[in-house]
């Protein structure tokens, strides 16, 4: 008798428990049969965020995609976007060609900032430490070569060419003590 009492008693609670979550949960307002039946949508009060604009893509020729807004913002610009490394970049143009400056936050805080031409033949991809200062610059041209330099104390510290033919030149120790009026140069071919 024990057991079957037991048992009627969990077959009670698990209809309850189905019957609550029909319920709405505030019984003051008037609910029609409709809102029940979806109660797992907002409801009608709630205040929505309008959808973001219409944006067209904007493929560089570093592989880049920039998303660039159709429309103008209120200050007479197109909105920028894009993502690097995780990290998502904003800012602002005055063509909708995808040319212009963005720039991002890590999670560390150091920022990332991105700089398109104009003609969207140069891509330069700037890192700072946190405190602002330059830690490295990466400047892409479209049919010529790629530079990259790295700064130790705020000074440039290497300098690396890769040309379009694939030759590499770098310059490395620039702001080392005993090299101060020079730098170490390899040309790889």
């Amino acid at each position: 008798m024990r057991l079957y009492l037991t048992g009627f008693a969990l077959a009670l609670a698990l209809i309850g428990c189905a019957q609550k979550g029909a319920e709405p949960k505030n019984t003051s307002q008037k609910y029609d049969d409709q809102e029940v039946i979806n109660s797992n949508k907002a409801p009608k009060d709630a205040k929505q965020t309008p959808p973001a604009a219409a944006e067209d893509s904007v493929t560089l020729f570093s592989g880049n995609e920039i998303f660039v807004s159709k429309e103008k913002n209120s200050s007479g610009k197109y909105d920028l976007r894009t993502t690097i490394n995780q990290v998502e970049l904003k800012g602002t143009s005055d063509k909708n060609n995808g040319s212009g400056s963005l720039e991002g936050v890590k999670a560390d805080k150091s920022k990332v900032k991105l700089i398109v031409s104009d003609d969207l033949n140069t891509v330069t991809v700037e890192t700072f430490d946190s405190s602002g200062k330059k830690d490295s610059s990466k400047v892409t041209v479209k049919h010529g070569s790629i530079t990259e330099d790295t700064f130790k104390a705020n000074k440039l510290d290497s300098k690396k060419l890769t040309r379009s033919n694939g030759t590499m030149l770098e310059y490395s120790q620039m702001t080392d003590a005993d090299n101060a009026t020079k730098a170490v140069e390899t040309l790889k071919n």
